[in-house]
């Protein structure tokens, strides 16, 4: 059963309270060392295994800029059919990113650091298949094109089928208007 999360020390400190939020679940977390300020991909051939459910990783240290090699650490979770969910938060808008080439399977980041954009504006990319939502769970219920609601016959809320249900927008919305300048 995979029941384990592989992640770094280096990471920002969101992700990992996140990952180990997970152990309630019964999830176990293990924590991947920094060689000299940075991330090994060799770290990792020891610890991805067939117990590993996800590989959590950041592309770009928030605490001292190291790069890591992203395409070395996606390749051998993959070769032991793990899943990667890549942190490209600080590497956003410095670093050239192509999640088709990165072959990433989840990769999450925001605007306000190099993007140079407004506080809680995060992104969470699935470059892959479309993802469907089993059952709807806070923002997991989304409008549907083409419904008669929009005629206001019937309700237009329900479980979306692709990953439309991750495209939350009035949220993000307070935190825009709270970044914009105001006139004196």
């Amino acid at each position: 059963t995979r029941n384990r999360i592989v992640t770094t020390d280096l990471e920002f400190p969101t992700i990992g309270q996140i990952m180990h939020a997970q152990e309630r679940r019964g999830l176990e977390v293990i924590h991947v060392q920094a060689v000299d300020g940075a991330i090994r991909p060799e770290s990792f051939s020891g610890v991805i295994d067939e117990r590993t459910a996800l590989v959590a990783v950041t592309h770009v240290c928030y605490r001292n800029g190291a790069k890591s090699d992203i395409e070395a650490i996606i390749a051998l979770a993959h070769a032991a059919g793990v899943p990667v969910l890549l942190d490209s938060y600080q590497a956003i808008g410095a670093v050239d990113i192509d999640v088709k080439r990165l072959n990433v399977d989840f990769l999450v980041t925001g605007a306000l650091k190099y993007l140079l954009g407004s506080a809680g504006l995060g992104f969470l990319i699935l470059p892959g298949k479309p993802h469907r939502a089993d059952r709807p769970e806070g923002n997991r219920v989304v409008r549907r094109r083409g419904n008669p609601c929009h005629g206001g016959q019937r309700p237009c809320h329900g479980p979306s089928r692709s990953n439309r249900h991750l495209q939350a927008r009035t949220q993000a919305m307070f935190a825009i208007n709270a970044g914009w300048p105001t006139s004196a």
